[in-house]
């Protein structure tokens, strides 16, 4: 046989013969620029030994129509991108009980809304309180010691519980109050007072919650809030540390690329056999980004006396 065209044909049977051994992940996610950064990295962490394929979804997709395309492209492993995306998942393992394994990220709570749900690893995209409070004390020229965090108890009590045990192993007390009410005025309404409630507190940590962080409160209550505060707001969103908004000093926030390791070394482990999704529950965000609003930071008689952390941003103006 020809050298030349022997050579192509053990090209072509490579290329079928990987094709056919490469398991499919199919990347359950919406159409939204935000998660483009995510699914690159994941992308290029298991490129080498699987294929990813990405599936767009909105609210109004139907779980037959999920089912449809889980039939036609057979994956080994579903990615859960999101809320909806989360959400759909748990509607189809209530109707059929053999689907690939799954893993959940980049959805707000999952501690919560896979408490009972074995099939779905996941890695939170919140960063925990602790992490927020104990970073910032890593940073600054006085340590914070009594932390206060307004929450809906119905949802957030068992990252609220984690962050009391994670902080007092490092003397550092956090103190909840649970304002949930079923009138949302109401709650407003206790949101307010508490934020007026901050003498004998060294900082006030806001939890990512829709409900407590509504169009509606944002401008009147927490912006207000944070501007007559004598003590600093420290939160979770890149966005709230800095101009115009300015309502945190100190923000720390999943750092994507880091989750799409942690998220594509879990994923690597199911796929090679070495573990199951239940083998993982829902794990903590372990890298995030950091930044200081530097000019908010020195309105409460701090300042930065170590800058050399991993991913911190100084914004000075």
């Amino acid at each position: 046989m020809n050298p030349q065209l022997f050579s192509k044909i053990l090209t072509v049977y490579l290329l079928v013969l990987s094709n056919s051994v490469l398991a499919n992940i199919l990347i359950m996610r919406p159409e939204s620029k935000n998660f483009d950064e995510f699914v690159q990295s994941f992308e290029t962490e298991v490129s080498h030994y699987y294929k990813a394929e990405q599936y767009v979804i909105a609210p109004e997709t139907s779980t037959k129509e999920i089912l449809q395309k889980i039939d036609a492209t057979k994956p080994s492993l579903i990615l859960l991108l999101d809320n909806v995306a989360v959400k759909k998942a748990k509607k189809l393992l209530e109707e059929h009980s053999k689907l690939p394994p799954m893993i959940a990220t980049m959805a707000l709570n999952l501690r919560h809304s896979l408490r009972d749900i074995d099939d779905i690893a996941g890695v939170g995209y919140e960063v925990s309180g602790y992490t927020i409070v104990s970073e910032l004390n890593k940073i600054i020229n006085r340590k914070l010691r009594k932390i206060k965090v307004i929450y809906r108890a119905s949802l957030f009590k068992e990252l609220v519980v984690d962050a009391k045990k994670q902080l007092k192993r490092e003397n550092i007390s956090l103190h909840s109050v649970n304002v949930e009410t079923p009138d949302s005025s109401d709650m407003n309404a206790k949101i307010k007072e508490e934020i007026s409630k901050l003498d004998g507190y060294d900082a006030l940590w806001i939890m990512l919650d829709s409900s407590l962080l509504t169009k509606e409160n944002f401008s009147q209550v927490w912006i207000k809030g944070a501007r007559s505060a004598e003590i600093p707001f420290l939160c979770g969103v890149e966005k709230f540390a800095l101009p115009p908004i300015n309502l945190c000093p100190f923000a720390a926030y999943p750092n994507t690329r880091g989750l799409a390791s942690h998220v594509a070394e879990i994923a690597l482990s199911i796929l090679d056999g070495d573990a199951v999704a239940s083998d993982y529950g829902v794990e903590y965000l372990t890298s995030s980004d950091k930044i200081i609003n530097l000019p908010s930071l020195k309105r409460f008689g701090l300042s930065i006396s170590n800058s050399k952390l991993d991913n911190l941003r100084i914004y000075d103006e």
